[in-house]
């Protein structure tokens, strides 16, 4: 009888979400960085595969995953910006609803901007410090082999939205998404009983 069944306790741990981080695809770093976490998340794996109904392990998004909600695009973005105006029809006098959806809409639209310049800027740095980024390699965290002079380029920017100034926690963004992600992991494993 499902009315009567417990509910249990879920402990959910979650993969460290490295994919968006340089500094996991830098060689010689990556040689070491990369088994380390492995081993770690590994251990998660494992006591998930023990406890299936109480432990849930949530890998981490693959790293399309990230560039695509970096550039604003996925079903993650999507749903962020249907929950951006929150406001009902009926919730407020038809004036004063007009009013707040143009304030939300200024603020977002400032937002937006803003990110958009902080690209521009990234993508206009000095040359020396150009060159010194292009006599590092990087190596992509599944195979270990290194990613083209096209792809490196893309990579040094990649993530600067979702990671925050010391390149290596996520911003407020991006723990969002990470969230996001999180949550949707605990919902599907909740459907599955």
């Amino acid at each position: 009888n499902d009315t009567t069944k417990l509910k249990r306790p879920l402990v959910v741990v979650p993969e460290l979400p490295v994919a968006p981080l340089q500094l996991f695809r830098l060689v010689p770093l990556c040689w070491f960085l990369v088994p380390i976490f492995r081993a770690m998340e590994n251990n998660k794996k494992f006591l998930a595969s023990c406890f299936p109904d109480y432990v849930v392990f949530v890998e981490q998004p693959e790293l399309h995953w990230w560039t695509d909600t970096d550039t604003g695009i996925g079903p993650v973005r999507d749903n962020i910006q249907q929950e951006q105006l929150l406001l009902r029809v009926t919730d407020i006098a038809k004036n004063a609803r007009g009013r707040i959806q143009e304030l939300m809409k200024k603020y977002y639209d400032a937002k937006e901007q803003k990110a958009g310049k902080e690209k521009q800027k990234q993508t206009e740095q000095p040359a020396s410090a150009m060159e010194n980024e292009e006599s590092i390699r990087m190596m992509d965290d599944h195979d270990h082999l290194p990613y083209s002079e096209e792809q490196q380029d893309h990579l040094k920017s990649f993530g600067s939205n979702l990671v925050s100034v010391d390149k290596v926690h996520p911003n407020d963004e991006g723990y969002e998404l990470w969230g996001r992600h999180i949550a949707a992991a605990i919902i599907k494993h909740w459907n599955k009983e």
